[in-house]
């Protein structure tokens, strides 16, 4: 368990994907067929059940933040500390222009959605193919809330207890892991409901009945 999510594979999943999408696709000017359209016409699985504007989830029209280079960025900016990795293929360090020890620029208004800490990302892959992914409303964040609500402690507690859990401590409560276990079933579940509804989508590749 890290900081930042207690899902480090899936989490390192979706931050490679977003890193390969950056710096390898050519850019896109509309979202509306893409995965970043959250509104209720996206073609996603994750997505609104009434909101038709399309742009809401990441920009608003007045009062928002114009740093780092996003017009009218209305998501707030995570206040964690990130490890950068080194890779060939990942400029997180230089992007805003400079050489820096924490991700900047584009790669931080990314972060502001897909850090790990609010949402964990489903990558179903089938012979190095990805076949489906989805969102889930459960990442690291939850697990420090959920100690913070049932433990009366504050959030920088919750966060040092919730990493020494993962770490393997022997010396904790048992009603700390009784709070990790019951957030451990939610993401569980979640994943299960993803791979149900994959196989049962009438999408998967002939006879391939389970994941």
């Amino acid at each position: 368990m890290s900081r930042h999510s207690v899902t480090r594979l899936l989490v390192l999943l979706a931050a490679a994907m977003v890193a390969t999408g950056t710096l390898h696709a050519d850019r896109i000017s509309n979202i509306v067929n893409t995965k970043h359209n959250l509104s209720v016409t996206g073609p996603g699985t994750t997505r609104a059940t009434t909101q038709t504007e399309v742009c809401v989830f990441c920009h608003t029209p007045h009062g928002a933040s114009i740093a780092p280079a996003a017009p009218l960025w209305n998501r707030a900016f995570s206040s964690q500390t990130y490890t950068v990795y080194e890779s060939s293929s990942l400029d997180a360090q230089t992007i805003a222009g400079q050489l820096l020890d924490q991700p900047a620029g584009t790669s931080k208004l990314c972060l502001s959605c897909h850090d790990g800490s609010s949402a964990t990302q489903v990558a179903l892959i089938h012979r190095g193919n990805c076949l489906y992914t989805r969102d889930v409303p459960i990442g690291g964040e939850t697990y420090s809330n959920q100690l913070v609500s049932q433990l009366g402690i504050n959030f920088e507690n919750a966060e040092n207890l919730k990493v020494s859990a993962g770490l393997g401590a022997e010396n904790n409560s048992e009603s700390l892991h009784t709070v990790i276990n019951e957030v451990n079933q939610q993401l569980v579940s979640e994943i299960q409901m993803t791979i149900d509804y994959y196989l049962q989508s009438g999408d998967a590749p002939m006879g391939l009945t389970q994941v």
